[in-house]
């Protein structure tokens, strides 16, 4: 199976349909497991339908487009009685809060997932657990391409550091050299981006005190390994009757 970055698609066991939302779509991603490069076909800009035979009670939205449409779109999917999965690059906490306070009203339940990987959860868990025994941390990520960074994974992780009581990296905490990467945060956690064409996917979180180092690491090397954290979030989105922020809160 392939995705179109920038596609929402319309999901009702076992169908699964592109649904038609009328805004820019940004360029495909090559699917990973062919050998040829796949694009999918553009959209219609014709508004959303459902198709003969498609139960609302159990449709789910995925929404992969991007944090300026998101509103809209659960808007238009709860139109239809359809839960709403929205994984995008960025989005604002402010459209976080609209979206909960829009599916508390609708009693109609969203998933937000900033990540859909349930290995970069487990990481994330991982790191919090660890930052009450280390006072120093780093993250370092790679990535093929450029895209925004820090990754939200990477902010995330730095999220989830901070406000734990925990100031990191005392002995090094300016913020005047560039080369020592960029501070997230109020409690010093540092994070680097790497960009090498042909380099997996990496995020490794570097945890230290004299004499010990402790490190936890995530590779991704095919977007099928988003897929068991996407089934998860879709059995789990048709039970709920409001916004939940994280795919943690399933696991």
């Amino acid at each position: 199976m392939w995705v179109k970055e920038g596609q929402a698609f319309a999901l009702s066991f076992p169908l699964l349909l592109p649904l038609s939302f009328p805004s820019p779509l940004p360029p495909t991603i090559e699917d990973h497991n062919s050998r040829k490069t796949q694009k999918s076909p553009s959209p219609s800009p014709s508004p959303l339908k459902m198709t003969e035979g498609q139960s609302k009670s159990t449709a789910v939205v995925v929404d992969f487009t991007d944090s300026s449409t998101v509103y809209d779109n659960v808007k238009q999917a709860t139109a239809f009685g359809m839960r709403s999965i929205v994984h995008v690059p960025q989005i604002k906490m402010e459209t976080v809060s609209a979206l909960s306070a829009f599916c508390e009203k609708a009693s109609m339940g969203c998933l937000v997932a900033p990540t859909l990987s349930i290995g970069s959860i487990l990481l994330q868990q991982a790191a919090i657990s660890a930052s009450f025994h280390y006072n120093n941390v780093e993250i370092v990520e790679s990535k093929p391409n450029a895209r925004d960074f820090p990754s939200q994974d990477a902010i995330q992780i730095a999220n989830n550091l901070t406000n734990l009581g925990q100031i990191y990296n005392r002995e090094d905490i300016s913020t005047d050299i560039p080369a020592r990467g960029q501070v997230l945060g109020e409690d010093g956690v540092r994070v680097h981006s790497l960009v090498l064409p042909g380099i997996s996917s990496s995020t490794t979180v570097y945890f230290s005190r004299p004499g010990e180092v402790y490190t936890l690491k995530h590779d991704v090397t095919d977007v099928q390994s988003l897929m068991p954290g996407l089934l998860l979030a879709i059995r789990k989105v048709v039970r709920l009757k409001n916004l939940v922020y994280g795919l943690e809160k399933f696991l």
